[in-house]
């Protein structure tokens, strides 16, 4: 299950641009998004004043994958009773020793009592990719940027992430999986976090004690959290392309990445072009992969093609079992989609009785497309 905004209702990490889950009467014990299935997406969603947690996923199952992705969780307004902002952004709950597998990158967790909370026990198995997450004010008990409850964190890669303002920031035992590293924060924990050799912060790249005007925010005081060129993020992240390759605006992190949840010299990702043919729509991106939408008696059908590795366009992709394939599947789809609402595409509503039995009335049994199935059913 995927839970998200279309394309022309994104926050783009600006707060109250896009689809908002506000909880405006800051009524009490009111969790935004809880969670009981094993395989969920959270994507492009602001949610703002939950009382209770902002987002919690209860794995049911030690088979589970959970995805969240460009969010802007944020509490400008609710005060709980102890008098500290809001409750948790984010609360990844095992309950017992259940395996917890995911993925978390370009979200904005900002002014939560703890911003983000992991609770799993079966440390071995579990598999949790905390990368290029802003994480701003939190209230509580330290370290409450990001909290592990378990005995250690080798099971949590911790990579690209700003931790910014609070009262202590990572974890609370320093043995993070060896990926972990180029992290900032506020205080000392990016290095206390990640000592030696036991992982990745080679000189310069944890940065530890940096003050906030050094991030140049565009403006930290309302939750816009775009960095300016010149901030200690700027070009000082590791490369995690292999995972994902765009920023919280949706634009694509070119050259060496920046630090946290934008990236201040991205590159569109919308430039595509899209050409009609005779029942085809064909969509191609700038990283050279293709999508073909061609309507056929029996619907829809959908080819993918890299054409980079296969220019004659053999290997139709749209099946592929790579992850790199099925983001750019997914990728090219909301370009599509994209398309349509800017051009106005009518094509996505559904043909009137009377318009499709216009075209039977002209084309008689050439008019092969399901749609047409309804008016013929009534004949």
């Amino acid at each position: 299950i995927t839970l998200t905004a279309d394309p022309g209702n994104r926050h783009h990490g600006i707060p109250d641009r896009g689809v908002v889950l506000d909880n405006p009467s800051c009524l009490t014990s009111r969790n935004s998004i809880r969670v009981y299935i094993d395989y969920f997406t959270l994507e492009w969603i602001e949610v703002r004043n939950p009382s209770g947690d902002a987002v919690k996923l209860y794995p049911q199952t030690p088979s589970n994958h959970f995805v969240v992705r460009n969010n802007l969780i944020r509490y400008p307004d609710c005060a709980n009773g102890d008098g500290s902002v809001g409750a948790d952004a984010l609360d990844l709950d095992s309950q017992d020793s259940t395996v917890i597998s995911a993925e978390i990158y370009n979200n904005v967790f900002s002014r939560g009592r703890y911003n983000v909370i992991i609770d799993t026990f079966d440390e071995g198995s579990s598999d949790i990719r905390f990368f290029n997450n802003t994480v701003y004010d939190c209230s509580l008990a330290a370290p409450c940027g990001l909290r592990s409850l378990a005995g250690s964190n080798t099971h949590i890669r911790v990579t690209n992430n700003i931790f910014h303002t609070g009262v202590g920031q990572l974890f609370s035992a320093p043995t993070p999986h060896s990926s972990t590293g180029y992290n900032i924060t506020s205080d000392t924990t990016a290095t206390l976090n990640c000592p030696g050799a036991t992982c990745q912060c080679p000189a310069g790249s944890c940065q530890t004690s940096v003050g906030l005007g050094s991030l140049s925010f565009v403006d930290s005081a309302n939750d816009d959290f775009h960095i300016q060129p010149g901030s200690a993020a700027e070009d000082a992240a590791f490369d995690l392309g292999a995972t994902f390759t765009s920023d919280f605006d949706d634009q694509r992190r070119a050259g060496s990445w920046d630090i946290g949840a934008d990236e201040v010299a991205g590159v569109p990702c919308c430039a595509l072009s899209v050409s009609e043919g005779t029942g085809t729509i064909t969509v191609t991106g700038e990283d050279e992969f293709q999508l073909v939408y061609a309507e056929s008696a029996g619907g829809g059908i959908e080819e993918l093609y890299d054409l980079q590795e296969d220019p004659d366009e053999i290997r139709n992709l749209v099946h592929s079992p790579e992850r790199a394939h099925a983001l750019e599947l997914a990728r090219h789809r909301d370009l599509l989609y994209r398309w349509i609402l800017e051009t106005d595409d009518r094509g996505r509503f559904p043909e009137t009785d009377a318009a499709l039995e216009a075209v039977i009335d002209r084309w008689g049994d050439r008019a092969v497309n399901r749609e047409y199935d309804r008016v013929r059913s009534r004949e």
